[in-house]
């Protein structure tokens, strides 16, 4: 999941372990799994609003249970299906497919998109309150040290 504050992007390092990564994101060398990792510079965050496979926490929040529960759904039957498929397959071809990489990207995205929703909708009332505090607690920061370093000129 990522959220985002007016002048940070935090991302949870779940999905930073899970998903391909750009080289040039400018992220701690370590961090914890159960974190999130803030990113501030203006081209990382432009990055993570350009990934659709880490879910924001906007959209995420603004679903209501019906259709949480109406998405969850539909992941589920595309990884049934993906599933029946390979196992409907003769041996060989399978051996064949395993080395097709769109193929089982996709299958890793959905996967990781039906865990994500899970995850939120097990855990929605506690996401959403650290969301909450981590945008607060970010903006408060942000105005702090703007008034530690006024910009030149101004004497207040």
């Amino acid at each position: 999941m990522k959220i985002f504050t007016s002048n940070a992007c935090f991302v949870s390092a779940k999905d930073l372990l899970k998903a391909p990564l750009s080289a040039n994101l400018k992220m701690p060398l370590c961090f914890n799994e159960d974190e999130y990792v803030k990113f501030t510079d203006l081209n990382d965050i432009e990055y993570f609003r350009e990934r659709e496979d880490i879910y924001d926490y906007s959209f995420l929040s603004s679903l209501t249970p019906e259709r949480l529960e109406k998405e969850l759904l539909t992941l589920g039957i595309k990884l049934n299906q993906i599933s029946l498929e390979w196992l409907n397959t003769h041996k060989q071809y399978q051996f064949k497919l395993e080395g097709i990489k769109g193929k089982n990207d996709r299958i890793k995205r959905i996967r990781m998109a039906y865990e994500e929703l899970k995850y939120y909708r097990d855990n929605k009332e506690e996401l959403d309150n650290f969301a909450r505090i981590l945008i607060i607690h970010n903006e408060i920061n942000t105005l702090e040290k703007a008034r530690q370093y006024p910009k030149k000129g101004n004497t207040k």
